[in-house]
């Protein structure tokens, strides 16, 4: 990237937004700050992709915003000292420069600008940040010089601060301070009782009890409104089950509300956050990006909790309305004009990970883009040409959805939800694609002699027996029985190892029972994609992976475990065969169901 340090460089090099229409009698205030850090771009990227944290350190007031018709509106203070405007999408290349635009419709500014640019040196980095107002009153000229001006100062002492974080390699908290809530006493002492009555709960740790009312506490209110459970598992280093657990009996209790989240696949924001999930539409929208979806995919409906506002209700405070922290995911956002268009992607992805978007143009054929690695600096060329008379927002994005988004498949899995959210279904209309999971399936062999034989009240009794200890192990190996089915049952879990530790432990405690009870048991296990749908007994399981989990017990023998060949090739399953001494023995199932013949593993 060439150095771009005067005033008219970066005049030339980020012009004023075309649909801009300046008055005659406007006047531009503009201003370029330099600053050297001793840290690379990449390392100051994070804290300065967290604009809301990041102007509130600077000083910025906070403010309020909403979209309307797809238009983000923002707002801030009150009476004659209220300003309004419109938040224009946006724009950035990482890690080289940020760039912002808004349209003022009340207060003293028409237009602000806004450029925070980057570019390595050679002992760290130059951080240039250029700000322009433009206004047409006359009182501009005392009061935007005096609003601005002190910014320089105030940007230098946030940057040393970042700096001083980076290179002493601590968190970005050691320089972004937590906006911690204030909770009142009476909402303290509601808080000390949920506190006990988790106490109370068996399955639960007080360890983890602890950790849950600190991070109420100490927490910033921002990550308070959206909790994340995924971001607390890897942050308290517990397994993510247990924090499930914790959470879910947090909602059952009051202390905590659930959410199910519609996301954007393009921004990936929440369109609308609902209590229920028989509340969840098959179609979604978003008036922003300009599409409609379906709802039904992998990452449609993210699980999100919330304090309860009977604890303190926490009003979503905001520095920057465009928060482009929420999206993590988009490496590059800018316009591209009608004409020949060419820049540099630095990243550590490979072209099969991150993808390019132009809105309102899915078909990117007729752009006729290319894309030229270099292998050595990490970096690729995009080359295109946007045939179209108007300019086009370009978004180049990761295509994984990141470490923190917690699908609804991960709930169905745990029989905790299933037990405590019995009210909790699908709409009918609604499919949800659940990704890869373990499909097991288990069933009694020989129990219709047993019924003849024993007469219906003992078989009963013994049979219950039977289903009680499936669920004790489901408990044990964070599982779910999907349903029951006559005298067999479906169960299901998101780890394989989970599932293969359940198995075999099934197999063991009812091979130890042959001597004291005639109930023998078979199991299959298999691996693939599956559906979510609402059926009589609730959330159900569905698909080609189902159906093959429950004919490959044709082939299992009593006190058996047969296992697909997808199955045995998830992670980690065949070091955990080797180093348990476990062996296999492949057979071939034919049977009329079956228009080709299943290959199964046994373990006897």
């Amino acid at each position: 990237m060439n150095s771009i340090l005067t005033l008219p460089d970066f005049k030339k090099q980020f012009p004023w937004n075309k649909r801009f229409n300046f008055e005659p009698e406007s006047k531009e205030y503009s201003y370029l700050w330099t600053y050297e850090l001793a840290v690379s771009q990449e390392e100051l990227w994070k804290y300065i992709m967290d604009s809301s944290r990041f102007n509130h350190a600077v000083g910025y007031e906070g403010i309020e915003y909403i979209e309307k018709e797809g238009v983000l509106i923002g707002s801030k203070g009150e009476g004659k000292f209220r300003e309004e405007w419109v938040e224009f999408p946006f724009e950035w290349e990482y890690p080289n420069w940020i760039t912002r635009f808004r349209k003022y419709s009340t207060g003293i500014s028409d237009y602000n600008h806004i450029v925070f640019y980057s570019e390595k040196i050679e002992k760290g980095v130059r951080v240039v940040i250029y700000i322009s107002t433009i206004s047409k009153m006359a009182i501009a000229k005392k009061f935007v010089p005096a609003y601005l001006l002190p910014l320089e100062e105030k940007y230098k002492t946030v940057l040393k601060n970042i700096e001083t974080s980076i290179l002493n390699q601590k968190t970005i908290w050691d320089t972004f301070v937590p906006e911690r809530i204030e909770i009142s006493e009476e909402g303290k002492n509601l808080l000390k009782k949920y506190e006990d009555r988790l106490r109370e709960v068996k399955i639960i740790r007080h360890e983890l009890v602890d950790k849950l009312i600190q991070f109420i506490l100490t927490s910033d209110r921002n990550i308070l409104s959206k909790i994340r459970p995924l971001m607390l598992a890897r942050e308290w280093d517990v397994d993510l089950n247990e924090v499930l657990v914790l959470l879910l009996y947090s909602v059952r209790i009051g202390l905590l509300t659930l959410s199910w989240d519609v996301i954007c696949p393009h921004c990936r924001g929440a369109k609308i956050e609902l209590p229920s999930l028989g509340k969840v539409p098959s179609k979604g929208s978003c008036d922003v990006c300009e599409i409609s979806f379906e709802n039904n995919q992998l990452n449609s409906i993210e699980v999100t909790f919330h304090l309860s506002t009977a604890i303190y209700d926490i009003p979503r405070v905001f520095y920057c309305s465009s928060e482009m922290s929420k999206k993590p995911h988009i490496y590059i956002q800018k316009h591209i004009s009608s004409e020949n268009f060419s820049f540099i992607f630095k990243s550590n992805l490979s072209s099969e990970e991150f993808r390019i978007r132009i809105k309102n143009h899915p078909d990117l054929s007729s752009f006729r883009i290319s894309i030229l690695p270099d292998i050595e600096n990490r970096t690729y060329e995009i080359k295109g040409v946007n045939p179209f008379s108007e300019d086009l927002l370009l978004t180049v994005e990761e295509v994984s959805w990141g470490k923190d988004r917690l699908t609804p498949g991960a709930l169905f899995n745990l029989q905790e939800f299933r037990d405590l959210f019995t009210e909790e279904h699908l709409s009918t209309d609604l499919q949800l694609d659940l990704g890869v999971q373990n499909i097991i399936f288990t069933d009694l062999v020989g129990s219709t002699k047993f019924y003849e034989k024993e007469g219906d009240a003992k078989a009963f009794l013994e049979v219950q027996k039977h289903f009680q200890l499936i669920y004790d192990i489901i408990y044990k190996y964070s599982g779910a029985v999907i349903k029951t089915v006559g005298d067999g049952a479906m169960l299901a879990f998101g780890n394989s190892i989970s599932a293969m530790k359940a198995v075999l432990e099934l197999k063991n405690v009812f091979s130890k029972r042959e001597n004291d009870s005639p109930i023998r048991i078979k199991i299959s296990a298999h691996r693939g994609n599956c559906l979510a749908v609402n059926l009589n007994t609730g959330i159900d399981y569905f698909g080609q992976t189902v159906n093959t989990s429950a004919k490959l017990q044709n082939g299992a023998r009593p006190n058996s475990v047969i296992f697909s060949n997808e199955f045995l090739n998830s992670p980690g399953i065949k070091e955990y065969l080797e180093e348990n001494l476990i062996k296999l023995r492949q057979i071939v199932i034919n049977h009329p169901s079956l228009s080709v013949p299943l290959e199964g593993f046994v373990a006897e």
